[in-house]
């Protein structure tokens, strides 16, 4: 059995959805934040003096286009009358127009991301644009509040050179992972970036999954001087200890080049799949004594809080930290403050079991009451349980496998 989840709310809503942890701990990269007057502009790692200072639209950064136009040797014609500024040097021609996302190179129309403003009697171009219409490269240090442009572009067999040095950095990455090199696999790491600061969470994984994983396809996407974009396809499976499906992962790395070694700086998971085989499925495992009859239970209890939208009673039958406690308090606020909904437990089956750990497939159905629209669906997804010292058992994690529309009546 196959299944997708995305990251978007309404699966988040969902029954037992808003407990979904990926394994390999990891947040979405962030957006820098800027402040216009904190952004400086190097060319050759030599500051560009710059009339007015830069600024931050739409994620491009902005400039004064004549300071920038004169350091990049294009001569500079300004028309009043239709707001248009071009830049010319040997065969080169570029126009852009205050207000328009339209600009010419030689003639051909290019889409910017951000068009040109007229800001404080100031013409402000994006950057970016320029920098590589002229054959440079342009980098965004956020860490620095830095644009860094190159005069020297890296030629094809530098180019080629890189991408093999971070294929290698990435087998290495997925070798220390599954070998669990935690210090190792620390060291591919940017110390500055969001992964790294994952490192405990990574150990405590470590600590409890054994796992091995297979870089399915990698692929260098935008490799530009010090930072480059590495998508890969990784293949998860778990050879013992704590159960966990195995998965299939669509990931988007950004690596960049520190002191002549590359490190991976930030990871975020674009898709994700689950897949727990049919057989294992169908299996019938055995729990001792009543231990079966309590575990079912507390999944009947779960789905009395959520159709009574009792977000404490959900959270006692929880066992995770209390960050994670209160981040599914605010989901389940949010979902019973925005839905009407009516949960229906239709199945629950031990497919695992090992000492005081039980896992149980699971398809409820979830149907709006009233209030907002709301599509009916069936729910399919694997939850795990654990056995206190005191007997109790509680829920610590659940794998989403699958979504589908109810047929309408």
């Amino acid at each position: 059995m196959q299944t997708r989840t995305r990251a978007r709310f309404a699966a988040l809503l969902l029954s037992f959805s808003c407990l979904f942890f990926y394994t390999g701990a990891v947040i979405p990269a962030k957006a820098a934040s800027t402040h216009p007057n904190t952004i400086s502009v190097l060319i050759n790692n030599k500051h560009v003096h710059l009339s007015t200072p830069p600024l931050m639209s739409n994620g491009s950064v902005l400039v004064p286009f004549r300071p920038l136009f004169e350091q990049l040797g294009l001569r500079v014609q300004w028309d009043d009358k239709s707001q248009t500024v071009t830049g010319t040097r040997d065969k080169l021609v570029i126009k852009l127009q205050i207000g328009s996302k339209q600009a010419q190179v030689n003639g051909a129309t290019v889409t910017l991301t951000s068009a040109p403003q007229s800001i404080r009697n100031s013409t402000y171009i994006p950057l970016r644009f320029i920098g590589e219409a002229t054959g440079n490269t342009v980098k965004w240090d956020k860490l620095n509040q830095q644009v860094l442009i190159s005069t020297s572009p890296t030629t094809p067999t530098e180019h080629q050179t890189e991408e093999q040095q971070i294929k290698s950095l990435f087998t290495q990455y997925i070798q220390f992972a599954n070998e669990k090199h935690y210090e190792r696999l620390m060291g591919l790491m940017d110390t500055k970036g969001s992964l790294y600061q994952l490192g405990s969470s990574i150990q405590e994984q470590m600590n409890k999954f054994d796992l091995a994983t297979t870089l399915k396809e990698i692929h260098v996407l935008d490799l530009r001087g010090n930072s480059a974009l590495v998508h890969t396809v990784e293949l998860t499976h778990s050879t013992k200890g704590a159960f966990k499906p195995d998965s299939r992962s669509d990931n988007l790395y950004t690596v960049n080049k520190i002191d002549g070694t590359w490190k991976i700086s930030e990871r975020e998971v674009s898709d994700l799949v689950y897949i727990v085989l049919d057989d294992v499925l169908q299996s019938r495992v055995s729990l001792p004594n009543n231990e079966e009859k309590q575990v079912m239970s507390t999944l009947q209890q779960v789905v009395k809080y959520e159709n009574e939208e009792n977000v404490e009673g959900l959270l006692g039958k929880m066992k995770m930290s209390a960050n994670e406690l209160a981040n599914l308090k605010q989901t389940y606020v949010k979902r019973f403050n925005t839905y009407d909904l009516a949960v229906s437990l239709e199945q629950a089956k031990v497919i695992h079991y090992s000492g005081n750990e039980v896992a149980v497939h699971m398809v409820q159905t979830i149907k709006k009451l009233k209030g907002a629209d709301f599509e009916n669906v069936e729910s399919s997804s694997v939850v795990v349980l654990e056995q206190g010292a005191d007997g109790q058992w509680m829920i610590v994690r659940v794998y989403p496998l699958r979504t589908t529309p109810l047929a309408s009546t």
